[in-house]
């Protein structure tokens, strides 16, 4: 996922579309769609599935962990818009 790049789902039997645009902080959008129900849930992160476990192992570019010292912030944005396609 990239700023500069938005995700979209299109609903075409609607004619509509679902567009997800985040800050370069969010870089994975697992999907999670469970058998035989007509739904699906998107779900924006910051981190890897695993990303504590991927990261103690040293695979900390995949894991993508955000680790802030005491006293630190961060500020990141998520932005879902529906529109007609």
């Amino acid at each position: 996922m990239r700023p500069d790049a938005p995700q979209r789902i299109f609903y075409d039997h609607l004619g509509t579309q679902l567009t997800i645009t985040a800050s370069e902080f969010f870089v994975y959008t697992p999907v999670y769609t469970p058998m035989g129900h007509p739904y699906f849930c998107v779900e924006t992160q910051s981190c890897s599935t695993d990303a504590h476990n991927l990261h103690a192992r040293g695979f900390e570019d995949t894991a993508h962990l955000g680790i802030l010292d005491p006293g630190q912030s961060l500020a990141a944005w998520i932005v879902f818009a529906v529109s007609k396609q």
